[in-house]
């Protein structure tokens, strides 16, 4: 009798909450001086202390806690300030997480590893179902080809699962300007004032379930509440619908699919970018056991 696996079901909260604390790693390495160069969502870890590989399908996705790896190409820094340029132009770079002033003249710094933040969060909240800008037709890892992509004004499409919120700070980290993009402080900080909203919103989906299945008798099904979150006149606003009990829904919310777990583009996702290490960890790695995708 083969062993069947509990149901795991991914929200966008935890895309969320991953981000946030991604954000907040990558503020720690910035305050000590130092340049990662090589971030990306298959140098993240998802990690639970205390547990080992058996026990990891019994997880909740909200317990994990991301871990920033792979420091194989950091570059300590004398100044933040500072920039650092290889001296050897051969050395091989992860192309599709690099700005345009780094695809020119090989310049790092604290805002190129800004811009490969947002290509990373681009990997999140997409579920690394392709390469970065596979679907806008660059296949080959071309520094040519990307150069003139950026150059055109152009990024990376808005994931499916990424509320405007996030899709607002991936475009932050793509300014052409280095110094147009945000620090990190700034995006942990925006991540977090958004994570507190999500965690009222669902204690109060939470109170109003409650008080909806004890007004109710045991033989009438409770509507169901979904969530939207987006952004709208500058400020943040909250939009709540509830289906009704004949099942009609009021408003849809902005994530709501079941996640396709089908093999098309398996071929995309193992064209690994030229820095990529063969061993390491590829793209978040949330698991084969993820069945849905939820949103909130």
């Amino acid at each position: 009798m083969g062993y069947a696996r509990p149901k795991v079901v991914l929200k966008t909260s935890h895309l969320m909450r991953w981000a946030e604390f991604i954000a907040e790693g990558m503020y720690y390495l910035s305050s000590k001086k130092l340049l990662h160069m090589d971030l990306a969502a298959r140098n993240i870890l998802l990690a639970l202390p205390g547990i080992n590989s058996d026990e990891f399908a019994i997880v909740d996705p909200a317990d994990l806690i991301p871990k920033i790896s792979d420091f194989g190409l950091s570059r300590y820094l004398i100044d933040l300030q500072n920039i650092y340029q290889p001296l050897d132009p051969n050395k091989k770079f992860p192309v599709r997480w690099l700005p345009l002033e780094t695809l020119r003249e090989l310049k790092f710094s604290t805002k190129s590893d800004v811009f490969a933040l947002g290509v990373t969060y681009w990997e999140m909240f997409s579920l690394a179902r392709d390469l970065p800008y596979m679907k806008e037709g660059l296949v080959q890892n071309c520094p040519t080809q990307l150069i003139n992509f950026l150059e055109s004004g152009r990024v990376l499409q808005q994931p499916e699962y990424a509320p405007e919120e996030m899709w607002t700070i991936m475009l932050e980290c793509w300014q052409k300007n280095p110094a147009d993009r945000p620090d990190f402080e700034t995006i942990r900080d925006d991540l977090k004032d958004a994570n507190k909203i999500i965690a009222e919103m669902q204690e109060s989906n939470r109170r109003s379930d409650a008080i909806q299945q004890n007004a109710e008798s045991s033989s009438t099904k409770p509507p169901y509440v979904t969530v939207g979150f987006t952004a709208e006149s500058g400020g943040i606003n909250l939009n709540f619908s509830a289906d009704s009990n004949d099942g009609s829904s009021n408003e849809e919310s902005f994530a709501d699919n079941d996640l396709d777990f089908s093999d098309e583009g398996s071929e995309a996702r193992d064209a690994e970018s030229e820095i990529e290490d063969e061993n390491g960890i590829s793209n978040c790695e949330v698991g084969e056991n993820v069945n849905t995708v939820q949103n909130i």
